[in-house]
C-alpha cells in the first residue's frame, strides 16, 4: 500500500493526497494546507530520513519556497 500511496501520477489538482516536490534536486514527499488564517506544508524526505515542517499565517505566500532555503 505504501508504495501505491508515493507512486505519483501527473494530475491537473494535486490538491487532494500526497504531494511529491523536488526542491534542490532532493525529493520530497507531503502535503500543503491552510485553515482559519494559517498555512502550512509538511514534507518527509526520504532518501535523507528528515521532515521539515512550516507554519505560518497566510500573509506568506510561497511555503514551498521557504523548502529551498533549507
Amino acid at each position: 500500500m505504501m508504495k501505491e500511496m508515493i507512486t505519483f501520477n501527473p494530475a491537473s489538482n494535486p490538491g487532494l493526497g500526497l504531494m511529491r516536490f523536488v526542491v534542490n534536486g532532493q525529493e520530497l514527499i507531503g502535503h500543503v494546507g491552510e485553515f482559519m488564517g494559517s498555512s502550512s506544508i509538511a514534507m518527509y524526505a526520504p532518501d535523507q530520513g528528515y521532515t521539515i515542517v512550516v507554519t505560518c499565517n497566510l500573509s506568506y505566500p510561497d511555503l514551498a519556497g521557504v523548502l529551498a532555503d533549507f
